[in-house]
């Protein structure tokens, strides 16, 4: 015999034996409406008319045709789940590439909040990359300020508000052409030991003071003069001469010798 829904008309196929005369309730498969059938139901399948909606015949078994006896238990509607999974793919969807409000659309502090958490990691990166570097130009500077100063002479103001020495005292200082005469000057006579200090290295350094020293036979220092040069700077390549003038060494006198004083300072 045929059924029809009575919402979606969707017709089914089943034998009449399966439906007993009290009746039996049935689930379309379509729509999932409930509704009462009995034996004398198959008329009520309408004819096929111009503006009747298609129907299609669908042949079912009674195990295929979902049914009710005393209570009915609605079945899971695959449609419905089809139609919600959908609903929500599309809604999921649409959070994907949509952050809700514009950012055009937002106060100032859901801006500085929605910018800082986006670019939090970003500003964390810079500011590490920046503090490291400040760090390290900084210790290169410091580590190599006297060829900094070699290369940029002004940078030795910097220096010197620091506290610090950026020039070197007396490095690659030599002495050269010494030469050591008796003299007499004002009438009295002296040891004359003349020369020349000579810058030979490649930046400017500090002129230390030239200390000639009587060193008798037991090496015990008999006299000792220092003369500070009036040249306070040698450039690299310059030289400046000094002249000390000693009272006449004694018979035990056996060298002269000639230092930078307080060249480790």
């Amino acid at each position: 015999m045929l059924i029809s829904c009575p919402e979606c008309r969707a017709v089914y196929n089943i034998s009449a034996d399966y439906i007993p005369e009290s009746g039996k309730k049935f689930k379309c498969a379509e729509c999932g409406y409930i509704w009462m059938v009995y034996p004398s139901d198959d008329t009520l399948v309408e004819p096929e008319t111009e503006t009747a909606p298609e129907q299609t015949e669908v042949t079912a078994s009674p195990e295929e045709l979902n049914t009710v006896e005393d209570e009915v238990t609605a079945a899971p509607d695959v449609s419905d789940d089809i139609d919600v999974m959908f609903k929500r793919l599309s809604h999921n969807t649409k959070n994907l590439f949509s952050s809700g409000d514009t950012v055009e659309d937002m106060g100032l502090l859901q801006k500085i909040h929605h910018y800082t958490l986006n670019n939090f990691s970003v500003y964390m990166l810079t500011a590490f990359l920046l503090l490291t570097s400040i760090i390290l130009g900084a210790r290169l500077i410091w580590d190599y300020r006297y060829d900094v100063v070699a290369k940029v002479p002004m940078m030795e103001q910097l220096y010197t508000r620091l506290g610090t020495e950026s020039i070197y005292r007396g490095k690659d200082l030599t002495i050269e052409d010494v030469l050591i005469k008796n003299i007499k000057q004002n009438g009295k006579p002296y040891l004359e030991v003349s020369g020349r200090l000579y810058n030979a290295g490649k930046s400017t350094v500090f002129v230390l003071p030239v200390k000639a020293s009587v060193i008798a036979a037991d090496n015990s220092v008999e006299d000792e003069i220092t003369e500070i040069l009036s040249e306070h700077k040698l450039e690299p390549q310059f030289g400046a001469l000094f002249r000390i003038l000693l009272d006449p060494p004694s018979a035990n006198a056996r060298k002269i010798r000639i230092t930078l004083d307080d060249i480790n300072r």
